[in-house]
C-alpha cells in the first residue's frame, strides 16, 4: 500500500461499527485520514473536502445511503462510493449500483472491505484515465480541423502522410513536395540519422515535446515548440506518428529584449534558490552591490542584505515573500558600506523546484528628499510660532527699547542707572534680533530688498565686525574691484555677515584669521548649483573663511537645520545659521559650505547679479535727519506704544494727534482745522484696519501720505491689503529715531 493516507468520508451512526471498519482497513495495510460523520448536514459539508472513497451505512436516523448516495454523485460522479450495511436486500443493493454507488458490503464480511475499496480506487482511476483519453482525442481532432500550426502525420518509417498548411508556413515546402517523402529527408548528415531515430522512438510509443531550432525550406533558421507521438489504432497499437508545432521564433526576440531590459533596467534584480544561493543578476544589482558581473553567482543571498534585515531566520526571503509588498532594508555593498533600500521578494516554480526574484531599489535620494521634506515642515512649524509671538513681541520689545532711547541720553554716563538702562536696552536690542532671526528663518519676516553693492555693505561694517569678533581674530577684506550689485533687503544682509562672522569667530576661541571675499562669478546651465534652485547667469559670491577648527561630515550634513548646534547649553540659540539659509534663500541666491576637521571652514554664498538701472540712488540709508513741523495723525491700540510713537515725533517738532482706533482718528481728523500730512497707523486693529482707515479718509484728504506699522509677520501684513498698497511700511520693534526717520523720508516724497 502506499504511504499516503486514505482520505476516507465515513457516515456511520455506530460508534462501534465505524471503529470496526477502520480498523479492518487499517489490517488491509491503509493509512487513514477519516472524517466521520452521521447526518445529512455534516455529510454535504464534509463533500467540500477532497476524498478518496466514501463508505456509507444503509441506514441513519432521518437519512440513509441513497440520499447520501444522491449528494455524493451531484458533487463528484467519480467518487467512489461503497455501501456497508447489516441488513440490505440484493435488490435495493442492484438499485444502489446503477444509482453510481461502487459496491456494497454486508457487516458480517467486512473481511473483504480492502479489497473492495482497492476495487473502487481502481474504478475511480480507469474512469479519469478514459476521460483523459477521450479529451485528448477531442483536443487532437480540433487541432487537425481548426489549427494554424504546423500539423505533420508520417507512417511508422517516417514517411509523410499528412502536411497541412501551417506545416507550409512554417518550413517553407508544400504538401506536394512533402507527402510521399521521409520526413527526415528535409536535413542533411548527421541531423538526418538522428532524426530517423527519433521516429523510431515515436514508433514504438515514446512521446516527446520540448524546444528546438530547424530549418526552413530558405536555409533560416527557426524556433519551434513540438509535440511528437503516436496515432494508435482501437486496439492501441501504433499506426503513424504525428506532430503538432508552432513558432517560437518571436517568442525568443521577445525573450532577448526582456533580457536586454533587464540589462537596462535601474533597479537591481537577483534571482535565487530556495537555499538563498544567488542564481542570476541583471547589470543594475552588479552596479549597486559593488560587485563585477558574475561575482555573485552561487554566494548567499544573506550578504547583500544587512543582520538585521534578515528577521533572525536563515530563509528569510521565503518570508519576505509570504508577507509580500516592499520592505526598507538596509543593502550591503562589497566594500561594506550600508545603504538604505526596498526591497521585494517574489516566489515562483520552475519544473516543480522552488525560486525567489528580489527586486531592490537604492532609497538614498528618496530619503534625502524626505529629510528636506522633513525640514520644510519644521521651518512651517517655526514659522508659525514666530509669527503667533511676533506681534505681542514686537510691541513690547519697541516700548521697552524706545523709551530706553529716549531715557539713555538725558542720563549721566557715570550714573548707575545709566548702565542698567544700558543693560535693559541691549537685552531688548538682543531679544529683538531673536524675533527677526526666528522670522527671518522661518521667511515670515517682512523685507523690502533693494539694489545694494555688497562691497559698500561689507566694508561699512568692517568697524562692527572688528568689535564683533574680538582683538586676537585678525579680519582681512579682499573684495573685487568691481561693482557687485545685488538685490536684498539691508537689514538681512547685515545679519548674513554677522551670523557668519560670529560662527567663525566662535570655531575660533584661540584665535586666528577671518578673510571676506567677494567676487563675481558665472553660473552656467550644467553646474550643478542651477540643479539646487539658483539661476544660471552671474553672480556675486561672498566668501567667508576661518582659520578654525573646522567641522566633520556628520556636522556639516545637519548644519543649516534648526535649532542644530555643537555649542554648550546657553551659548547659541541653532538658529544662525539656519536663518544665513532662509535669507540667501529668500534672495534668490545659494549657501554652501566647505569645512574639515582642522582645515577651517569657508561659506560661500552666491547671489545673483543686478545690472544697474539708469536713475540707481543710494543702496545704503544715510545718517542724517531733519526735523518737521507737519501734522502726524498717528493711530495705534496698544497704548504704551502710541504714548512712545508720540513723544519721539513731538520731540522732532511735530504736531501730533493720537488715536486709539480707526474711528477715534476719524473723528479727530474732522475736528482738525488744519488736516494732517500724514497717517502713521497700525495695520491689524480691532474693528478697522489701517487699511480701511487710510482709505475712508483719503476719501476727504486724496493727498493725505500713509506709514503703515504693524508688529505682525508678512503674511498677516498682505491678507490686509498693505503690500499691495505704494504707501510705506516700517516693521516693528523700531527705534524712535527710526520711526522719525522713516516719517521724514515719506513727508519728503513728492506726490
Amino acid at each position: 500500500m502506499t504511504n499516503t493516507p486514505l482520505r476516507l468520508l465515513l457516515v456511520e451512526d455506530n460508534p462501534a461499527d465505524a471503529r470496526l471498519v477502520q480498523h479492518e482497513l487499517k489490517k488491509a495495510g491503509y493509512a487513514l485520514q477519516v472524517r466521520h460523520v452521521d447526518d445529512e448536514a455534516a455529510f454535504t459539508a464534509a463533500l467540500v473536502e477532497r476524498h478518496d472513497v466514501v463508505l456509507c451505512d444503509w441506514n441513519l436516523p432521518q437519512f440513509d445511503a441513497v440520499r447520501a448516495l444522491d449528494l455524493a454523485m451531484a458533487h463528484d460522479p467519480d467518487l467512489p462510493f461503497v455501501i456497508v450495511s447489516g441488513s440490505v436486500g440484493e435488490e435495493p443493493a442492484v438499485r444502489a449500483i446503477k444509482r453510481g454507488a461502487t459496491d456494497y458490503l454486508l457487516k458480517d464480511r467486512l473481511g473483504r472491505l480492502g479489497a473492495a475499496v482497492k476495487q473502487a480506487l481502481l474504478q475511480r482511476d480507469l474512469r479519469a484515465a478514459e476521460r483523459r483519453a477521450a479529451e485528448l482525442l477531442s483536443r487532437d481532432a480540433q487541432i487537425l480541423t481548426s489549427v494554424r500550426d504546423s500539423v505533420v502525420v508520417t507512417d511508422l518509417d517516417g514517411v509523410v502522410t499528412y502536411w497541412n498548411e501551417g506545416a507550409t508556413r512554417l518550413f517553407g515546402w508544400t504538401a506536394a513536395e512533402m507527402v510521399g517523402r521521409r520526413y527526415a529527408d528535409r536535413f542533411s548528415e548527421p541531423i538526418r540519422t538522428e532524426i530517423n531515430e527519433e521516429i523510431r522512438l515515436r514508433a514504438a510509443g515514446h512521446e516527446w515535446s520540448g524546444e528546438y531550432q530547424d530549418y526552413r525550406k530558405d536555409g533560416s533558421r527557426v524556433w519551434i515548440h513540438a509535440r511528437v507521438g503516436p496515432i494508435t489504432d482501437a486496439t492501441g497499437q501504433p499506426r503513424g506518428i504525428m506532430g503538432l508545432a508552432y513558432d517560437l521564433t518571436d517568442r525568443k526576440r521577445a525573450e532577448e529584449a526582456l533580457a536586454a531590459v533587464m540589462r537596462s533596467v535601474t533597479d537591481a534584480i537577483v534571482t535565487f534558490d530556495e537555499d538563498g544561493s544567488i542564481r542570476s543578476t541583471n547589470p543594475a544589482a552588479d552596479r549597486l552591490f559593488g560587485r563585477r558581473p558574475g561575482d555573485l553567482l552561487g554566494r548567499d543571498i544573506g550578504v547583500l542584505i544587512s543582520q538585521r534585515d534578515r528577521t533572525g531566520s536563515r530563509h528569510f526571503f521565503a518570508e519576505y515573500a509570504r508577507a509580500g509588498g516592499a520592505r526598507e532594508v538596509n543593502g550591503i555593498r562589497d566594500d561594506g558600506g550600508q545603504f538604505p533600500a526596498e526591497l521585494s521578494v517574489s516566489e515562483f516554480q520552475i519544473e516543480g523546484k522552488t525560486f525567489y526574484t528580489g527586486v531592490v531599489r537604492d532609497t538614498t535620494e528618496r530619503k534625502r528628499l524626505e529629510e528636506q521634506f522633513r525640514q520644510a515642515q519644521k521651518m512651517e512649524a517655526v514659522g508659525r510660532l514666530a509669527g503667533g509671538v511676533a506681534h505681542d513681541f514686537n510691541n513690547l520689545l519697541t516700548v521697552i527699547n524706545g523709551y530706553c532711547d529716549i531715557i539713555l541720553p538725558e542720563v549721566p554716563p557715570e550714573s548707575p542707572d545709566h548702565d542698567a538702562l544700558t543693560a535693559i536696552r541691549d537685552a531688548g536690542e538682543r531679544a529683538a534680533a531673536l524675533t527677526s532671526q526666528l522670522l527671518a528663518f522661518s521667511r515670515k519676516a517682512i523685507v523690502a530688498p533693494q539694489v545694494l553693492d555688497l562691497n559698500e555693505v561689507v566694508g561699512l561694517s568692517e568697524k562692527l565686525l572688528r568689535r564683533l569678533i574680538g582683538e586676537d581674530i585678525t579680519l582681512t577684506s579682499v573684495l573685487t574691484p568691481n561693482a557687485c550689485r545685488i538685490k536684498a533687503d539691508p537689514v538681512q544682509l547685515d545679519q548674513v555677515i554677522m551670523n557668519l562672522a560670529v560662527n567663525a569667530r566662535d570655531a575660533m576661541p584661540t584665535g586666528g584669521r577671518l578673510t571676506i571675499e567677494t567676487k563675481l562669478v558665472q553660473v552656467r546651465d550644467s553646474d550643478p548649483l542651477v540643479s539646487a534652485g539658483l539661476r544660471p547667469g552671474r553672480c556675486v559670491e561672498l566668501a567667508v573663511r576661518d582659520t578654525g577648527c573646522g567641522m566633520s561630515p556628520e556636522v556639516l550634513s545637519k548644519l543649516f537645520e534648526p535649532f542644530f548646534t555643537t555649542k554648550g547649553l546657553g551659548k547659541g540659540t541653532g538658529l544662525g545659521l539656519a536663518v544665513v539659509h532662509g535669507i540667501v534663500k529668500q534672495a534668490d541666491g545659494h549657501v554652501s559650505v566647505m569645512s574639515s576637521v582642522g582645515g577651517g571652514t569657508t561659506f560661500h554664498v552666491l547671489f545673483p547679479e543686478v545690472l544697474p538701472a539708469v536713475h540707481e540712488g543710494d543702496g545704503l540709508p544715510k545718517s542724517g535727519i531733519r526735523r518737521g513741523t507737519e501734522t502726524v495723525l498717528l493711530v495705534e491700540d496698544e497704548t504704551a506704544v502710541r504714548n512712545l510713537c508720540r513723544i519721539a515725533l513731538e520731540s522732532q517738532g511735530y504736531n501730533v494727534v493720537a488715536a486709539a482706533n480707526g474711528r477715534e482718528a476719524i473723528k479727530a481728523a474732522a475736528g482738525l482745522s488744519r488736516p494732517p500730512e500724514i497717517l502713521v497707523t497700525d495695520v491689524v486693529m480691532p474693528d478697522m484696519s489701517g487699511r480701511v482707515l487710510a482709505d475712508a479718509l483719503r476719501a476727504d484728504l486724496p493727498g493725505l501720505k500713509v506709514l503703515y506699522v504693524s508688529g505682525y509677520t508678512d503674511d498677516a501684513v498682505v491678507r490686509h491689503g498693505v503690500r499691495e498698497a505704494t504707501d510705506a511700511f516700517l516693521q516693528k520693534p523700531f527705534s524712535p529715531l527710526g520711526l522719525t526717520r522713516k516719517v521724514r523720508t515719506v513727508l519728503d516724497v513728492p506726490l
